[in-house]
């Protein structure tokens, strides 16, 4: 008899609890005090009225974004769960490759779950028997298969979970992503069995994110998103029509209009489709995400590239091209650069970039030179910054992720893919003439690709970006002004006595005890030259003052650059979030805190403070006559 599936006006709804604690306690204590449970659960419909029949001979394949049911609609066929109405009637032995390895108990040995899984999968004892050795030949685990799964790598225990699922013949396959687990001997041998079990059942599903393989194995395809099934038909034409839905949906979500593709999908709702699964902090479609350039990437990885490169491009069609100034902070680190940057981060008028801006080349301190008869991949390769996409893995931090715990990190939703398609569709729109036109596209697909960027729809004045001893390199300041003419270069400058306690307890391995600040003195005599040479557009601020008077200090930033005062400008933020105010998360206050002022320099020996009073503080006199605010 011919296989079949038949699911008829099928839906699932699952109950969604609003408070996660143990429902069984809340429930016995509401009955004795006759409340009504805090747990109030609301209702999550996975799966809308699904009219669906799959034939033999059919090899089906299923697109959508993550969260659209794919899986759950598996798991429905297999029996893991009973539709909520309808119904779902199957024909012939299901044999699933959804979650490989469930159901293994850590304590059996790998051959002793051989036959544990194999009668999860609905085969019998002397079935198994039949076919233990070639599952043991084909994982390669001959040295370890009457060894307890508890000791094995998570390797090991896919390639067995793998050969068992796939060592019976099936007559209805259900596949959720191709395996790619192993070294590439053993992929290979897994992606030859998996063809040649398409090729032997009479039906098999196909849930993956890789288009080329649903057009390669399937010859049906249908599209599900948000639950309901949207499209039914060739292969092709479904993956066309997909992506140019989940296109036009994104575009409308992150730019405020209204869809075109001319789908039954609901009105975008605020944030797109990218944002709504990232939000999930899911750490493996991250990583997948952030790797979607390289060239290992596995067969699931350059699905997904294929699925979200064309999101992107969508996006890309819709950003428009921006050329504001930069407002660019440099001085010698430990000075408060960053710390005026955080200040800055909330203000609408301002685009600002966190932490640094490492863009220059050959090295970040360096301001980029360019070839203009180069491309825009080459463009994008020289600027691109290597951290942003541990940032985006792992949530934005300034310091190593080991000495920052969880709550100290923001959350940084900027696919770097995203981003290069962006620039590079700017770069194409018109007739790169400068290094300024180059310059303009990157910061604008920076901004525009940053997904969860708070500050997106005000108007801008400024770009704003800060980047440590840039003034100290020799040109660099020169060619900055030759891009920006209309730009601004302000440098903070703080007691040479803070200053080197500070440096020592940043980096105390190389600073030690030594009483060395030539860099110190070498970001004076730059600011000097600075202001001497480029006038106004330089701009000098006392880091003691900055922090004692933030409010004055800033107000008159302000109305010298020729933009408006803005209470945010109080507080240090990311992407407008308060964050503590040393910048470096460290501290246990969000206000902003004056002993760095005050208490580290009497961290200093009297016999330094001497030698830096003598040599240092008349520098340091001098620079603050050429402080803006106090012209």
């Amino acid at each position: 008899m011919e296989s079949f599936v038949s699911i008829e006006n099928a839906s699932l709804t699952f109950r969604r609890w609003n408070n996660p604690s143990p429902q069984l306690k809340e429930a016995v204590l509401a009955t004795f005090s006759k409340q009504k449970s805090v747990s109030e659960a609301q209702t999550f419909e996975c799966l809308k009225n699904i009219n669906l029949r799959i034939n033999s001979g059919d090899r089906l394949g299923i697109v959508g974004l993550n969260g659209a049911g794919k899986s759950t609609l598996l798991k429905m066929i297999v029996g893991i769960y009973t539709p909520t109405s309808g119904c779902i009637r199957v024909n012939g032995q299901v044999t699933p490759l959804i979650e490989l390895g469930t159901g293994f108990d850590p304590e059996l040995s790998g051959r002793e779950n051989i036959y544990l899984n194999g009668s999860m999968l609905g085969r019998s004892f002397n079935q198994m028997k039949v076919i233990e050795q070639e599952i043991i030949e084909f994982s390669q685990l001959e040295d370890f298969i009457d060894q307890p799964i508890k000791y094995y790598s998570s390797g090991m225990h896919g390639r067995l979970a793998f050969s068992i699922a796939t060592s019976l013949n099936p007559e209805i396959l259900l596949i959720d992503e191709i395996f790619s687990t192993g070294d590439a001997q053993f992929v290979g041998k897994a992606q030859n069995r998996m063809r040649s079990l398409l090729n032997n059942s009479q039906i098999f599903v196909l849930v993956t994110h890789n288009m080329e393989q649903i057009k390669e194995f399937c010859n049906r395809a249908i599209f599900l998103h948000n639950g309901n099934l949207l499209r039914d038909g060739d292969p092709t034409e479904v993956v066309d029509f997909y992506l140019e839905t989940i296109g036009a949906r994104t575009a409308a979500s992150k730019f405020g209009e209204k869809s075109q593709s001319g789908s039954n999908i609901s009105q975008a709702s605020q944030l797109d489709e990218v944002s709504r699964v990232l939000k999930e902090e899911n750490t493996a479609l991250r990583f997948k995400l952030s790797a979607l350039q390289s060239a290992s990437s596995s067969g699931e990885t350059s699905g997904l590239l294929a699925e979200y490169s064309h999101l992107a491009k969508t996006l890309a069609a819709e950003v428009k091209p921006a050329s504001h100034p930069l407002l660019l902070i440099s001085q010698v680190q430990r000075s408060g650069g960053n710390f005026l940057n955080t200040l800055l981060d909330g203000h609408p008028e301002l685009s600002v970039h966190p932490y640094e801006l490492h863009i220059g080349h050959p090295d970040k301190t360096n301001w980029p030179k360019l070839n203009l008869d180069e491309t825009p991949k080459d463009w994008f390769n020289t600027l691109k910054e290597t951290h942003m996409p541990r940032a985006f893995l792992n949530g934005y931090r300034r310091r190593n992720i080991q000495d920052v715990t969880q709550d100290d990190r923001q959350q940084f939703l900027l696919p770097p893919f995203v981003q290069a398609n962006i620039f590079e569709h700017l770069c194409l729109l018109k007739e790169i003439k400068s290094q300024r036109d180059i310059l303009d596209a990157y910061m604008t697909s920076f901004f525009s690709a940053w997904i969860d960027y708070n500050l997106g729809k005000t108007k801008k004045k400024f770009f704003t970006g800060y980047v440590p001893r840039l003034s100290q390199t020799n040109d660099s300041l020169q060619r900055f002004f030759e891009d920006y003419p209309d730009g601004y270069f302000v440098s903070v400058i703080r007691d040479p006595r803070s200053w080197l306690v500070s440096e020592r307890m940043h980096t105390p391995i190389q600073s030690s005890q030594k009483l060395d600040i030539t860099a110190w003195q070498k970001s004076c005599d730059a600011m000097l030259s600075a202001k001497e040479k480029f006038g106004d557009r330089v701009k000098i601020i006392v880091f003691e003052s900055l922090v004692l008077d933030t409010e004055t200090v800033m107000r008159r930033l302000c109305s010298s650059i020729g933009i408006d005062f803005h209470s945010a400008l109080l507080t240090p933020t990311f992407n407008g979030k308060p964050i503590k105010a040393d910048s470096a998360f460290f501290s246990d206050q969000y206000a902003i805190s004056d002993e760095s002022v005050h208490e580290r320099i009497h961290l200093l020996e009297g016999k330094e403070r001497e030698f830096i009073e003598k040599h240092a503080l008349p520098i340091y006199s001098t620079v603050c006559l050429q402080r803006f605010d106090q012209q």
